[in-house]
């Protein structure tokens, strides 16, 4: 059910139907949460490295989109490298693109970008797949493994929100994804979202013929603090 659910909110996603909300978002705080649910997921023959730049300032987006982003890159790089195991490493820093990157990313102007990068060990891909890789429903991976959706969301979701996506890679030496997005000044007001659950309690009637959903959304609602 739950693969079934992310199925259809990829394709609801990459065909821009489904409205989100954006915020400034802190992507390291995205990263966190992201390592947290993989690391449990990934092989142990599979180190993670990070080099996050905690000054990098926030973008802004739907943090679902980019915990997606992060989780999709991420998911295909330990795929690649579980065979023969490898290193998954993830960084994070601030740049301005130089007069190369313009040159080569047309759409790139003067504003300050969070770049984050995503790269493994991996089997590597050939010019041919790289130039590929981006179209809907374009897989390498045997059918219970992929469905050819995740690298267009990607794609989807980073255009979508003015950045871009590089990606280098040659069979044999892994794979590279950097992912530009532009820094935004908006600034993050914590105590105003805590107070939506904090400041407000309810008497709340909870009904649900599955038991095992009425225990977690209970104990859920009583952490902040309703009375169920």
């Amino acid at each position: 059910a739950e693969r079934a659910k992310n199925l259809v909110y990829q394709i609801l996603m990459f065909s821009r139907a489904r409205e989100t909300e954006s915020s400034s978002v802190a992507v390291q705080s995205v990263i966190e949460e992201a390592l947290k649910l993989l690391r449990a997921s990934i092989p142990t023959t599979i180190g993670i490295e990070k080099h996050i730049n905690q000054s990098c300032r926030n973008i802004y987006a739907d943090p679902s989109k980019i915990y997606q982003v992060i989780l999709n890159l991420c998911t295909n790089a330990f795929q690649a490298m579980e065979e023969n195991g490898g290193i998954l490493s993830i960084e994070l820093d601030e740049i301005k693109p130089d007069h190369t990157l313009k040159k080569r990313f047309l759409e790139m102007d003067e504003l300050l970008y969070a770049r984050l990068t995503i790269a493994d060990t991996g089997h590597g891909m050939e010019s041919k797949t790289i130039d590929r890789i981006f179209e809907p429903f374009f897989t390498t991976k045997p059918v219970n493994k992929g469905t050819g959706l995740g690298l267009s969301v990607v794609h989807s979701i980073i255009t979508g929100y003015k950045g871009v996506i590089d990606v280098e890679s040659q069979p044999g030496t892994g794979s590279t994804f950097h992912i530009y997005l532009p820094i935004t000044d908006k600034v993050i007001d914590i105590k105003e979202e805590q107070s939506i659950f904090t400041s407000r309690t309810a008497s709340i009637l909870l009904v649900d013929d599955e038991e095992p959903i009425l225990k977690v959304m209970s104990l859920m609602l009583k952490q902040f603090g309703h009375r169920i």
